[in-house]
């Protein structure tokens, strides 16, 4: 049990992040990193697992999908901004407007590449993964996870 809270310690705002950058809602990706860790508690899968990341990566990433068929959603970026009340304070909301248009600015970039490129640039750039954990979620051969990697890295720079 000790194992599994340091693992949820270690890795959870890494996990956040990742279905942050998939669903464009700071709350849906809190509530999926913590339905994961719930499920993979009760399932007691920690344990049985030779590597725990990656394996969340590939379950959160799976979530996040599941997610947006559910709801047939779009990204809505922080749309609860819109119905907060008006305490917020001045720097808090630079902060999330920040927040905001670094989101969009990244994901109008990749945008413009395919779904398959899109996905490795996000797991190497944002969530800094390795090619071979790369592989490891997706199940793709790493060749075939780095040629996406630099194909999609030169159509960026041509942005």
């Amino acid at each position: 049990m000790n194992e599994f809270l340091a693992f949820i310690e270690k890795y959870k705002d890494r996990f956040v992040k990742h279905a942050f950058l998939r669903l464009g809602c700071l709350e849906d990706a809190e509530d999926i990193v913590q339905e994961v860790f719930v499920k993979m508690y009760v399932q007691k899968l920690f344990h049985k697992l030779e590597n725990p990341e990656v394996y969340f990566y590939k379950m959160t990433t799976n979530a996040c999908l599941d997610f947006m068929r559910r709801k047939k959603i779009k990204l809505s970026v922080y749309q609860h901004f819109k119905d907060e009340s008006p305490t917020i304070s001045e720097n808090d909301a630079i902060q999330n407007l920040k927040i905001e248009e670094e989101f969009n600015r990244i994901n109008n970039m990749l945008k413009t590449l395919p779904d398959e490129q899109a996905e490795v640039v996000r797991f190497r750039v944002i969530d800094e993964l390795s090619f071979k954990e790369i592989t490891a979620i997706i199940g793709e051969p790493e060749s075939t996870i780095k040629s996406r990697f630099q194909y999609a890295i030169k159509k960026l720079k041509k942005l």
